[in-house]
């Protein structure tokens, strides 16, 4: 009796829980549980300059740091290029607890959630300074 009483409880809570969206589908705040695309816009933390059609790189994860693996940390690396403006669009898959970006002659990788001021909830400037030569 206790099976069946299982059984339609994970039913009853199978048939609550929507769908997830296919791959293709756009993400967008409309979509509760998925982050709409993050704008990043990259400047010189000296002159102020939009870093222009800069190739950019995002790693994030959970968080989650071990000892032994297995690790579960949800690790995605990602590669893209600003455009003209310096403003590079990263998936909103991304959005973890941890997040460092790192670009083409500028400093080592940074923390991306400490260090970007946010204009809004999708809209972030970062200031990078430039690598020695």
């Amino acid at each position: 009796m206790a099976v069946g009483l299982l059984g339609l409880v994970a039913a009853d809570v199978a048939a609550q829980s929507p769908a997830p969206p296919p791959a293709s589908a756009t993400v967008d705040s409309a979509h509760p549980g998925h982050q709409p695309d993050l704008r990043v816009r990259l400047i010189d933390r000296r002159t102020r300059a939009p870093l222009r059609r800069r190739t950019v790189t995002v790693y994030s994860d959970n968080g989650l740091r071990c000892l032994r693996p297995p690790c579960a940390a949800n690790g995605e690396q990602w590669e893209g290029r600003t455009d003209s403006t310096g403003v590079a669009v990263l998936p909103g898959r991304l959005r973890q607890e941890s997040m460092h970006l790192w670009a083409n002659g500028y400093s080592a990788r940074i923390d991306l959630l400490a260090s970007a001021v946010r204009r809004t909830a999708n809209s972030w400037v970062v200031a990078l300074r430039r690598d020695r030569q």
